[in-house]
């Protein structure tokens, strides 16, 4: 594992960490007016800075945790550009037992289902030598 940054935009390398997850929160904080209207609003920050307020945590003790700086965990809440990097959303969501697909991020166990495996029918690799994608004329 890469070790983790001050934050996307400094570069500047933080102590490695890999802190085990906290304890669980209650399922009423995913089902709370709060965090369901951060999820249809696709604001995954909003979803993090509920999560670290129910474990009790300042944003620095959050980012000393995950080794983020305070200022990269305030971005991240704010809905900047990094509260979809994930590098960032990924370790918090580890650490605060966020559920996955709260911040748009699909469980890491998961296997997209593409459906049964078909052949290729015979002679169909030879139907398409010579195809070429052409933009129909009108």
């Amino acid at each position: 594992m890469p070790p983790h940054h001050d934050g996307p935009t400094t570069g500047r390398p933080a102590p490695a960490r890999t802190p085990g997850p906290l304890p669980p929160l209650p399922p009423s904080l995913w089902e709370s007016r709060e965090v369901r209207q951060a999820v249809r609003d696709q604001a995954p920050g909003a979803v993090v800075a509920a999560a670290r307020r129910a474990h009790g945590l300042r944003q620095d003790e959050l980012g000393a945790l995950v080794g983020f700086s305070q200022s990269a965990v305030s971005r991240l809440e704010s809905g900047s550009d990094i509260a979809f990097d994930l590098r960032v959303l990924r370790p918090l969501q580890r650490l605060l037992g966020i559920p996955a697909a709260l911040l748009g991020l699909a469980d890491e166990g998961a296997v997209p289902d593409a459906g049964p495996a078909r052949r290729v029918p015979p002679g169909f690799a030879d139907a398409l030598d010579g195809w070429s994608a052409r933009t129909p004329t009108r």
